[in-house]
């Protein structure tokens, strides 16, 4: 297998092997993914994290050699966007919250493949447990929607709820319909803080929407940007104009 490390900011992944193609996901600092095929310029690759699948500009990658990967088995978690420098100097790369570097044991620079970063200050954390799932979701609160997007510079609905049950050590799917399938269904009122929420349109059934339930009343979600609203039996009842926008189709949960 040919392995590649995600090493810049963010990378797009598109359906197709045209920079004009939709971004169907994103890989952030930190990812470690698989090369499935490739060719003038684009690599398709999958993601070990998640298994998610789809094209990259081959120069945003960095080789890695496969004992490379059993080399990293730590990672620390970006919370507050933060700065790296290439060694030696130049300008430095600012990592978003939910990018992720090797856990050095208080070492201040790694190397990966045949490129070398430090660090001067990072702001992160080791894989927290599910009570962190809230908080650190509210790191994410005012994050523009990006569809495809999965950090702190733009993120899209399911991008949230994979990348903060990440944070935690929790793997879910990328996708929400496909995260709907997954857990246990939990009854409205039963329901806790971290558990998610699907939803669909109006008179569908389809999930085209999900967020991390906050407390019994409130919802964080990505919905124009990373938001608090109301949530309620029937969905999501924006905490301004109290109109529903969102109507609820399971609560799952996944711990």
């Amino acid at each position: 297998m040919r392995y590649f490390f995600a090493s810049e900011a963010t990378i797009p992944v598109r359906a197709e092997t045209r920079e004009a193609e939709e971004m169907i996901s994103q890989l952030v600092f930190g990812d470690v993914v698989i090369a499935l095929e490739g060719g003038s310029g684009w690599t398709k690759v999958r993601n070990t994290g998640d298994g998610y699948e789809g094209w990259v500009s081959t120069n945003m990658l960095c080789p890695m050699a496969e004992e490379e990967v059993a080399k990293w088995p730590d990672w620390r978690y970006i919370t507050t966007p933060s700065f790296l420098w290439p060694e030696g100097g130049g300008a430095s790369m600012m990592l978003p919250a939910g990018a992720r570097i090797p856990e050095t044991n208080g070492e201040n620079a790694f190397q990966i493949g045949n490129r070398r970063w430090e660090m001067k200050e990072v702001l992160g954390i080791e894989p927290a447990d599910r009570s962190m799932l809230v908080p650190l979701a509210q790191h994410f609160l005012y994050t523009p929607y990006l569809w495809g997007g999965k950090s702190s510079f733009g993120i899209d609905c399911s991008g949230l709820t994979q990348t903060i049950y990440r944070m935690c050590g929790i793997s879910i799917p990328r996708d929400s319909s496909i995260q709907q399938k997954k857990g246990k269904t939990i009854p409205f009122g039963q329901h806790q803080a971290g558990d998610l929420a699907f939803f669909s349109k109006k008179g569908q059934q389809r999930v085209t929407h999900v967020g991390i339930i906050m407390n019994h009343h409130q919802l964080i979600h990505a919905s124009g940007r990373v938001r608090i609203d109301d949530f309620v039996e029937q969905g999501i009842q924006h905490a301004v104009s109290q109109q529903l926008t969102h109507h609820l189709v399971s609560i799952n949960r996944y711990f």
